[in-house]
């Protein structure tokens, strides 16, 4: 028989930490917290700046442009070297994605119908209500109506106008970016959303609120990743490029008129697709409130309807003599603009004269063409009625006359403060040969045949016998353009048509 163990109780004693093992445990679990979260968002964001959406890839020439240098001396020079149409060639491409937004450069583009592949699809609407006058309420219905469409008619309706930087000049701070799927991509996804669509479009604008505790590394974040100090607040959205009719359904879109110019299309309302907190930060960022009166903030994001054409008459050739109807996206006029490089340079070096370099910066983009080319002497282009591009025709059917949106500054969306700013002033003075509209011109608008459309298009030697060797064009022009075997010569000649 075994008598039980003595129990023993251990005395209560009081624990004290050391307070600087309290300190320093607190202060590495913060550090691994706080390095965790950044890494995150760091890359993260850094992913997202530099990659963009997975299984796609980026339609656009990042980095300098081709024009980045065309006020420099060295460039003016070598445009007075060039002699005869043999050495005439085009410069750049541009795209617009969404109209009176900053423009991305092109390596190369479609020409369809409605102009290049991926210009001015989309475009953002304001709000209208008509003013009342003297307090009274607003008659929707006069005795004596105007003609239903017109602007008479529309001015007295509530409606939908398009955006422009005429009105509205920081929408240049906008930029976009064109991605399209990309099959050799490893992450590409059949199923993803983005890529039924076609791509998607990436939009981001700058967004610059009161600085506080919360955004503080929200604003460090932004300026490492892109390496600028002086960087904003980048907002961003995405919306699909084409989509798809169970996108449409889903997400609500509707389809609405709304003002383009002197002109009421149709037009697939894609509001929907952005947060209303983000909204809340465009109307912020461009300032919306500051527009004519009967323009509310409430905006939206329209599409071009691809099942409704957008059918052009005006100076364009008729469907008998283009094979088909001409037509266009949400340009203002036409589906394609010219400049020439030498009557800008022109121009531009006027209205230069007596002002300072803060004031006035010479830009090409101010004119927010498509296709950008050197040659021809000065205003030669005026009197082009037809142009051949590679083995391919485009009518050129009016000049292109300008109003208020070249004076706004592309990088800064300042527009220019004298009265009569520049260039309208010079152009105003100088630039009114159009027998039907007085106003100062420069450029043309152009509509293409019907064997041009479905052509690649790429910035290269403008050569008349469809002959360049790929080693003169390395050496002398554009390396980073020519290892697309798809592209094509350009070549301008001035024909009459019959």
């Amino acid at each position: 028989m075994s008598c039980p163990a003595k129990q023993h109780s251990i005395p209560p004693t009081d624990f004290e930490a050391d307070p600087m093992i309290i300190f320093y445990t607190l202060g590495f679990t913060a550090i691994v917290i706080v390095v965790s979260l950044g890494y995150r968002k760091l890359w993260t964001a850094y992913w997202d700046h530099r990659i963009g959406p997975l299984g796609m890839r980026r339609v656009g020439k990042p980095g300098d442009r081709n024009l980045s240098k065309e006020f420099a001396k060295e460039y003016q020079k070598s445009e007075k070297k060039i002699v005869g149409k043999d050495e005439w060639r085009v410069e750049a491409l541009f795209d617009h994605p969404i109209k009176s937004t900053y423009p991305i450069e092109v390596q190369e583009s479609v020409v369809e119908a409605h102009g290049l592949e991926h210009d001015r699809q989309f475009c953002f609407a304001q709000w209208y209500e008509p003013t009342p006058k003297g307090g009274q309420e607003v008659n929707t219905t006069p005795k004596e109506e105007p003609e239903k469409g017109t602007t008479s008619w529309w001015n007295k309706r509530r409606h939908w106008t398009c955006l422009t930087q005429r009105k509205t000049p920081r929408l240049t701070l906008v930029k976009t970016e064109i991605w399209v799927p990309d099959p050799q991509s490893r992450d590409y996804d059949d199923e993803d959303e983005y890529i039924k669509s076609g791509g998607c479009l990436v939009v981001k604008f700058p967004f610059t609120p009161s600085l506080n505790p919360l955004n503080v590394w929200s604003v460090f974040v932004t300026r490492l990743v892109t390496w600028n100090w002086k960087s904003e607040l980048t907002v961003t959205f995405r919306v699909p490029l084409n989509p798809t009719a169970e996108r449409i359904r889903e997400r609500g879109y509707t389809n609405d008129n709304f003002n383009i110019f002197r002109d009421y299309p149709s037009g697939l309302d894609m509001t929907s697709e952005i947060s209303s907190k983000i909204w809340d930060q465009f109307r912020y960022t461009l300032d919306v409130s500051k527009i004519k009166p009967g323009l509310s903030n409430r905006l939206a994001l329209f599409r071009v309807d691809l099942t409704k054409n957008r059918n052009l008459y005006k100076c364009a050739p008729n469907e008998e003599q283009l094979g088909y109807q001409a037509r266009l996206s949400f340009q203002d006029s036409y589906p394609l603009s010219i400049q020439n490089m030498s009557s800008i340079m022109t121009t531009e070096t006027e209205c230069s004269h007596g002002q300072q370099p803060t004031k006035y910066t010479p830009d090409s983009r101010r004119y927010r063409g498509n296709i950008y080319i050197s040659g021809p002497a000065p205003f030669d282009e005026d009197d082009w009625t037809l142009i051949q591009i590679g083995d391919h025709k485009y009518h050129v059917s009016c000049r292109t006359t300008r109003c208020t949106l070249p004076t706004n500054d592309p990088n800064t969306g300042i527009l220019s403060t004298k009265v009569q700013p520049e260039p309208q002033k010079w152009l105003l003075a100088n630039r009114k040969i159009d027998a039907g509209n007085k106003v100062g011109c420069l450029g043309m608008q152009m509509v293409p045949t019907k064997e041009a459309i479905g052509i690649w298009a790429a910035p290269s030697l403008l050569d008349p016998a469809g002959q360049a060797t790929r080693n003169h064009l390395e050496q002398a022009l554009l390396p980073n353009l020519l290892n697309n075997l798809r592209a094509k010569l350009f070549q301008a000649q001035l024909h009459d048509v019959t």
